[in-house]
């Protein structure tokens, strides 16, 4: 397996507040982490660092003990409920009890068997024999407006409310976690990406630009193509290819 990432700042905000790892515990073992930070200043910025940071330490040592797919989900769990605490406890340290929040979609990839939690709007996308399918669902507003079917796809795309969120770490105690599990076979990708990335591009593109790019150019070109299109908000691709 291979993974390659890439992100921007977009044509609007000074700071980057998106943040990405990955990491490989063996040959058959990997993870990747991106989150979205929320916050004025530079709090966005540093929320997503730590949650990022938090992630890589948990899988880091206690991964490779991992026996069983059930195993794993408990232990991504458990890693983002830990990052949500350190976040929360790091707010309220911060004079005035500062809000930062972050968004966050979390894959462990093991023998082809991919785990995948996620927070917000950031998403995971599977890429299999030229169709990209989406993974996650959103957690907005405007994705339970389409869910209750009072609005269409095409209204979702430019809906005003489009980048209200209803599920964070940084928020509060009670995080929602949704775990997703997909099987890959070999060519097969796993892409996750920041909303600057999905609310520019239709899947359509994005399908197109991972079945004719070199792999190892995936992510920055998807995110070039963004760029190119208007994306004003930071921009991240994180791509796995088995």
């Amino acid at each position: 397996m291979n993974v390659t990432g890439f992100t921007d700042i977009g044509l609007k905000y000074e700071v980057n507040q998106d943040c990405y790892l990955a990491g490989r515990i063996n040959d058959s073992l990997y993870w990747m982490i991106l989150c979205d930070g929320m916050g004025g200043l530079a709090y966005g910025e540093r929320a997503s660092r730590i949650v990022s940071e938090t992630v890589c330490e948990i899988l880091r040592d206690n991964l490779s003990g991992m026996n069983s797919i059930a195993d794993i989900s408990e232990l991504i769990t458990y890693t983002l409920r830990k990052a949500n605490s350190r976040l929360l406890d790091e707010s309220h340290s911060l004079q005035g009890d500062i809000m930062m929040g972050t968004t966050a979609v979390l894959a462990v990839v093991r023998n082809r068997e991919a785990v995948i939690a996620h927070c917000g709007d950031s998403r995971a996308y599977h890429f299999q024999r030229n169709t990209l399918t989406q993974i996650t669902r959103d957690h907005s507003i405007v994705q339970d407006l389409l869910d209750s079917g009072k609005i269409t796809v095409e209204q979702a795309m430019n809906h005003p409310n489009k980048n209200i969120i209803t599920n964070a770490l940084g928020v509060e105690r009670g995080l929602k976690i949704d775990i997703d599990t997909v099987r890959l076979r070999k060519g097969d990708m796993l892409m996750l990406c920041s909303d600057g990335l999905s609310n520019i591009l239709t899947s359509d593109v994005m399908c197109g630009i991972l079945s004719d790019t070199d792999f190892y150019s995936s992510a920055e070109e998807l995110v070039r193509r963004a760029l190119e299109e208007g994306a004003y908000d930071n921009t991240t691709a994180l791509v796995l290819k088995v």
